[in-house]
């Protein structure tokens, strides 16, 4: 298991071009028409969306786990905006896979089982879109922990003051110096990790589709090289402005360390 998790941080780390950089899921047919019957998938393409929901994501870890420390001095003020950004984060995290489903009702002859549908059946999506309800609509709560000068946080989300009733996460994010507290970095990293990896899983399969299993014409190709090369690669990649992709790859270094550590 341990294994899994770091494979799957190591994936995403290597979609990060550079400090400012991010690899665009889409690319390469993002923006190609005319390419098969099956280009009602881009004509009601769901990649701009998506790249606006992953600029929203990002910004929000950077605010998490840099912009707010300048209020550490302040330990009050800090801990409520670290709980309120975290509320926001789990609330918006699976917009991007709402984004897909409604993409794949609008897609013609897309049958929702051909695509890579992993997160989709795994207990930590289920378990995130129940928090994402109750966060929303029945008071859960989330509490911040902080350990003498440690700058980890870590963080529990409950709906009354009982053990019984706190939401209860996968173990390796664990911090026992508590009782059912997780590692929050930690958490939110691994999160962000398993979207983008599901989404180059998505396009990949979408690009599939419109191809009717088959690859780009070598003029497509050659048009997209051409076009990349001549505009500081418009297409293939998605800038960042605030150290969003600095801090989420300090993120991904760390969460790797502490599971290597750990087992």
């Amino acid at each position: 298991m341990s294994k899994f998790y770091i494979d799957e941080a190591n994936r995403a780390k290597s979609f990060i071009i550079s400090s400012n950089e991010l690899f665009r899921f889409a690319f390469p047919l993002n923006f190609v028409v005319d390419l098969s019957e099956n280009d009602d998938l881009v004509e009601n393409g769901a990649d701009k969306s998506i790249e606006k929901e992953i600029r929203n994501t990002l910004f929000i870890y950077f605010k998490l786990f840099k912009l707010f420390n300048e209020f550490l001095e302040n330990e009050q003020l800090y801990h409520q905006l670290i709980k309120s950004e975290v509320e926001y984060f789990l609330m918006r995290y699976r917009i991007v896979f709402d984004i897909i489903d409604k993409h794949l009702i609008k897609s013609i002859n897309i049958d929702r089982k051909k695509i890579e549908t992993t997160i989709y059946n795994s207990d930590e999506f289920l378990q995130l879109k129940s928090i994402r309800n109750k966060l929303a609509h029945e008071g859960l709560r989330c509490h911040i922990f902080q350990f003498g000068k440690d700058p980890q946080l870590s963080f529990q989300i409950y709906d009354a003051g009982t053990l019984e009733d706190n939401i209860i996460l996968p173990e390796i994010f664990m911090d026992k110096r508590g009782s059912h507290i997780y590692f929050l970095q930690h958490y939110i990293t691994w999160l962000i990790a398993i979207m983008f990896n599901f989404l180059q899983k998505y396009f990949i399969e979408i690009q599939e589709i419109r191809l009717n299993g088959g690859t780009p014409s070598q003029d497509t190709l050659e048009t997209i090289q051409f076009l990349e090369r001549g505009n500081n690669h418009p297409l293939s990649r998605i800038t960042f402005l605030f150290g969003e992709l600095l801090t989420l790859q300090e993120g991904l270094d760390k969460f790797i360390a502490y599971v290597e550590q750990d087992t």
